[in-house]
């Protein structure tokens, strides 16, 4: 079973990265990206009526792998962070997984994950906070 999403209750800006772990029968599987995007903002009761979602949340995709973990980043509610204190953004990170009973999100505790967190957290903080590239600079510290 899969741990329920901590951000049901929680209306505040964050970063959300889902790391999807590769299906090896399914070689195009970043066809699918909207899919774990809208099912995870479904999820969280995120997803607009009509599926839209892009004037509260900024969807960045890494590309895919058929061998290795692959990232999509969720910028959450996109207008609530000024992007003053970028370094102090919360971030969640959910393993996900694709079965037969469907897609499944499995949050990572920043406690036991703590290296994971710093790790991933130094790659996602290039992106810029709720934009795509080039329409701002990249926020906090990111090089």
């Amino acid at each position: 079973m899969s741990t329920p999403l901590s951000i049901v209750a929680d209306p505040a800006p964050k970063r959300i990265i889902l790391r999807i772990r590769p299906n090896p029968n399914t070689p195009y599987e970043c066809n699918k990206y909207m899919e774990y995007v809208e099912t995870f903002l479904l999820r969280c009761g995120r997803l607009e009526p009509g599926g839209n979602y892009t004037h509260r949340h900024r969807d960045h995709i890494q590309p895919s792998s058929t061998t290795e973990p692959w990232h999509i980043i969720i910028d959450m509610e996109k207008h609530k962070f000024s992007g003053t204190d970028f370094d102090q953004l919360p971030h969640e990170i959910y393993r996900v997984e694709r079965r037969e009973t469907g897609i499944h999100f499995q949050l990572r505790d920043p406690v036991k994950y703590a290296r994971y967190y710093t790790i991933a957290r130094q790659y996602s903080d290039r992106y810029p906070w709720g934009s795509q590239w080039g329409m701002e600079k990249p926020m906090g510290n990111a090089s």
